[in-house]
């Protein structure tokens, strides 16, 4: 497995959408969309909105004169088409728009991994090629530990306890972080602990007595105690640019000693990268949350991590649980209000007169 960034990317060669008739009753009109980079959500003609079916083209009724199309995609962003008698469009015309949909002004990409390895206390989903698996070895055997029950004991007194930290994918990590965090409940001191990345060629082959594995680097470690807790601090060289798809943290113990890991996460880098969460899918939203959103009290998403979801029609505004929300009448003033300012304006008009 690799890990690799993706980001949306503009590629308009400067050509505007066009609409062209695939099929002309007496009653509708079939249209598809073409030339266009971002979807098509729905046509307005006039002020009426026509969603797009199923196989992505629309459906309109012939019965229009004359009418300015409207294209919108899922941004709301939107392109006009020039005004044309509907009786033009029989089979195979076709029209360009007189506009060009939004550029995305592209940024820095870079790849931010979730940096929560473990923590007893999270008890959310988590997708299975981006979680960290934790191992243990009985006879020189690794064996998966439950990521809820991170318990780890050793079996034989004066000897070496190993927990291996895998992802199924090798990453620069050295330049993704500056140290990894530890935070363990224990029974005993450990005794030689140390922390090292490690690269294994083929990930399928774990526990196998053919598995390679080949140190990366041996990390500066410190090591602080506050009462049955220790924690671990690991730093990664800035200078390493070697793949690395395990973590092992290492001790000398005795039969007996027991170390529980409560809490383990990776420090990334300082930088103004936005570290979101693990949700990529608009999940049942209703639109794209922003600065401008109506505050409902409570966020869906990290600031600066809102999927595109959409926009609201007129009369909706987008709130920051991503639903569309009917916008308020902020206009106070009532019948009476007015007829008094009236009232008032003709009395004193009597008195200038």
């Amino acid at each position: 497995y690799s890990y690799a960034t993706a980001a949306v990317h503009d590629y308009t060669l400067n050509i505007p959408p066009s609409l062209y008739t695939i099929e002309r009753s007496n009653n509708s009109i079939i249209f598809q969309i073409y030339e266009v980079h971002r979807p098509i959500e729905y046509l307005q003609a006039g002020t009426i909105l026509y969603f797009k079916n199923e196989d992505d083209l629309f459906l309109l009724p012939s019965a229009f004169n004359h009418a300015h199309l409207r294209a919108i995609n899922i941004n709301g962003d939107s392109v006009t088409f020039p005004k044309t008698n509907f009786q033009n469009f029989q089979k195979n015309f076709h029209i360009a728009a007189t506009s060009f949909f939004k550029n995305l002004k592209m940024s820095d990409c870079s790849f931010q991994r979730n940096n929560q390895i473990s923590d007893v206390n999270d008890n959310s989903t988590k997708t299975p090629f981006l979680m960290w698996y934790f191992f243990s070895f009985k006879n020189n055997v690794p064996h998966m530990v439950n990521n809820k029950n991170l318990t780890f004991t050793t079996i034989s007194n004066n000897s070496k306890t190993s927990i291996l930290i895998v992802n199924p994918a090798a990453s620069l990590l050295s330049q993704e972080s500056k140290e990894i965090m530890f935070e363990a409940k224990v029974n005993f001191r450990p005794v030689n602990l140390s922390v090292q990345t490690v690269i294994m060629s083929d990930i399928n082959k774990f526990g196998a007595p053919n598995a390679v594995f080949k140190i990366v680097e041996n990390m500066t470690t410190k090591v602080f105690y506050e009462n049955n807790t220790i924690f671990v601090r690991a730093a990664f060289d800035k200078q390493n640019y070697d793949f690395a798809n395990v973590i092992v943290l290492s001790y000398v113990a005795n039969i007996g000693d027991t170390l529980i890991v409560l809490n383990t996460k990776l420090i990334p880098l300082d930088n103004n990268t936005k570290n979101c969460d693990n949700t990529y899918d608009c999940e049942n939203t209703e639109c794209t949350v922003d600065n401008t959103s109506l505050d409902v009290g409570t966020r869906k998403w990290i600031r600066g991590c809102e999927p595109q979801c959409g926009t609201c029609r007129d009369g909706f505004l987008c709130n920051t649980m991503g639903m569309c929300q009917k916008e308020t009448n902020l206009n106070l003033r009532n019948e009476g209000y007015i007829n008094m300012v009236v009232l008032s304006f003709c009395i004193v008009s009597l008195f200038l007169i």
